[in-house]
This record gives C-alpha cells, structure tokens and sequence, in this order.
C-alpha cells in the first residue's frame, strides 16, 4: 500500500486539482479504495469508476462539488490533495513527490464561482487575493524542497491537454503516459465546465428574472 504522504497534488481552491490528480490516478501504481478497501485495481474498472463517479454526465453548477466530494477523500489513500500547505509543510517524508499548482486568479474565480458563487463565505477581492498569495507561496515553496514541482494550470482549461503538462506530471510521479485516456478524460471534464456555465447563467437569469422589483 502506498504511504499516503508519498504523492500530493495541492492547487488553490479553483485551481483544477482535483482534476489533476484523477489523471495520474489513472496509472496502475494507484489503485482506487473506498473506506480501505481496493475496489478497482485494474486499468479497465477504474476508468469505468472514474467516469461514472467524477465525470457522470449530469454533473453542473449545483452538484459538482457533491460529486467531488463523493471521492476527494478516499482518493487521497493514494494521491494526497489539498488548497493547504500545511500538508506539505508538515509531510516529513524526504521521498515525497509534491505537485503544486500555479494559476491565474481571475480563472480560478469564473471556475468556482458558478459551483460555489459565496467563494465559502469570501468577498471576491479576497479570494482573488488568496489565489494569489497561494501562487507565491507555491514558487517560493519550491525554491527550498526540492520535492515540489510548481506548475502553471491556466493552460489545462481547454478542450485537448495539453501534452507538455501532462508528460512534466507523469514524470514527475514516475507513472506511465495514458494521454490517450487522458485526453478522453479531459474533454470530458471541460465540456462539464462549460455546460455548467451555460446552465448556471441560464438558471440565474431564468429565476431572477421571473422576480418583480418591488
């Protein structure tokens, strides 16, 4: 069984992630568990998990964290993944592969905002902010542990992935390159982001807009 301190993906809140990390979970290093115990461990029924848990096709605005949150913590048996640096701070394993995600924060705010629009109870200017500082920490971060790849996510919101992003992940967990599954995934998971956009601003403007000013 994999230490669950040995591989971590951490990204600001908005930051992708999640996303992230269920690429890499695609390798055969890392089967999935649920409540400890293995219920995929090969190639075939962990994609057909994946799809059906993190990219069902009725996933938006108003459930797409439900359906991330149905995962998030039993995936972290095997890939560890936090918006908080405590967790690196405090990983003690010198052989850690860290992965920290660097983004723009004005993409982190249109991503986020359709799926949580009171940013968890955040005035937008802090929240960038927060995006921000955490962008900071991130580069000086890695500058003293060698253990931590910084990377720019910006990119990765479109519809193919981005292949030098994907191969500098790969490599960096020493697994092996799915691109091809991968990519699948991966249009899939931005034609959920866009679909939800569309649908929150059509709910939006749907139910207001049935509101008479008083």
């Amino acid at each position: 069984m994999i230490k669950s301190d040995s591989y971590n993906v951490n990204a600001p809140i908005g930051g992708f992630g999640n996303h992230v990390r269920t690429l890499l979970l695609l390798s055969d290093k890392f089967p999935l568990r649920f409540n400890n115990k293995i219920i995929a461990n090969t190639f075939d029924k962990k994609l057909a998990i994946i799809k059906e848990r993190c990219y069902p096709s009725d996933k938006t605005w108003h459930n797409w964290l439900y359906y991330e949150w149905q995962t998030r913590e039993h995936f972290s048996m095997e890939i560890l993944f936090s918006h908080h640096f405590e967790f690196i701070k405090n990983n003690k394993n010198k052989d850690a592969k860290i992965i920290a995600l660097i983004i723009n924060p004005e993409l982190c705010y249109r991503c986020y905002l359709k799926l949580n629009s009171n940013l968890n109870n955040t005035p937008r200017d802090t929240f960038l902010k927060h995006i921000e500082e955490s962008n900071r920490e991130t580069f000086e971060l890695s500058q003293q542990d060698s253990r931590i790849l910084p990377l720019e996510a910006s990119h990765i919101f479109s519809p193919t992935l981005d292949r030098e992003f994907y191969i500098s992940i790969i490599r960096w967990f020493d697994v092996e390159d799915r691109y091809e599954t991968a990519c699948e995934l991966h249009e899939t998971w931005y034609k959920l982001h866009i679909k939800s956009e569309q649908e929150f601003v059509q709910h939006i403007n749907e139910f207001y807009g049935t509101v008479s000013p008083k």
